[in-house]
């Protein structure tokens, strides 16, 4: 496969166009102390839906128009086809290459827009801290896909010929970057055989609890165990939850972690007697 396209244009462009936006915590983080507070949290309208936040490293496989490809971390690209780039960060590119050979295999150039797929790599050596809650065995990593956009084509030469401060204000404000909703992000996985990140709830926004301690119960019952197991010896500790709304409006993410901190320091700081 020839890199033309991807040898004709700026590449620190391409990074910063698709690169997965900041996702904000559905609780605030107090910036005086770091923890969750509950004044306030994400208002969801319609159709909710909640995947596992799975402990490893974002990336992402692009498409480009020609069927050639480019992959990367959240960060930075990592590697493009025929060496084009080439960093072996977390075992990104190794776990990435089958899936973005197949998906080039399968594509349909040029009629196809520039297409990112962003997903979680993860297992060892992906994540030094957290790759034992999906498998005790070291040589195993995966991927599960969580998001999918794509740039037609007059929008990327209009990116294209942008300043790179203006493209990421492009891509985090709301609305800027044009991800799938869940029936396409749904058609876009059997289409290319890839696996999600689990579905965990779907429902109304207006019954996600809006409390601290309501949400940390709620996700216990949703996910008390990772369902992104790589083998059976995996400890099956999940990390969280990621909210979507159904059109990608609203993306938002929280943490076991973060609420059980907060609430331990809410009961420290709770009066004692009456």
């Amino acid at each position: 496969m020839h890199m033309s396209f991807a040898r004709n244009i700026d590449l620190s462009k391409l990074d910063s166009m698709t690169k997965y936006p900041s996702i904000e915590t559905y609780h605030p983080i107090n910036p005086v102390d770091g923890m969750l507070h509950d004044q306030s949290c994400f208002q969801f309208t319609g159709t909710v839906v909640a995947t596992e936040k799975i402990d490893g490293c974002n990336a992402r496989i692009i498409m480009l128009p020609d069927g050639s490809w480019i992959l990367g971390s959240r960060g930075e690209l990592l590697y493009g086809e025929n060496d084009l780039i080439i960093n072996p960060a977390h075992n990104i590119v190794a776990t990435l290459s089958p899936f973005a050979r197949h998906v080039s295999e399968n594509w349909q150039a040029p009629v196809e827009a520039l297409t990112v797929f962003y997903g979680e790599v993860y297992g060892k050596p992906s994540n030094a801290g957290a790759w034992g809650n999906y498998t005790a065995d070291k040589n195993i990593t995966g991927f599960r896909l969580f998001d999918v956009m794509q740039i037609e084509h007059d929008m990327f030469e209009q990116l294209h010929n942008m300043p790179k401060e203006a493209i990421a204000l492009w891509r985090e404000r709301s609305g800027g970057q044009g991800f799938h909703a869940e029936p396409g992000l749904q058609e876009a996985a059997r289409r290319f055989g890839f696996e999600l990140a689990p579905r965990v709830w779907q429902g109304p926004g207006h019954d996600l609890p809006t409390d601290l301690r309501g949400m940390l119960t709620w996700m216990l019952d949703k996910v008390p165990v990772s369902q992104a197991p790589l083998s059976p010896s995996g400890a099956g500790t999940a990390e969280g939850v990621v909210l979507r709304s159904w059109a990608r409006s609203i993306i938002c993410k929280a943490r076991f972690a973060d609420y059980a901190r907060a609430l331990r320091q809410q009961t420290m700081q709770a009066p004692v007697g009456g």
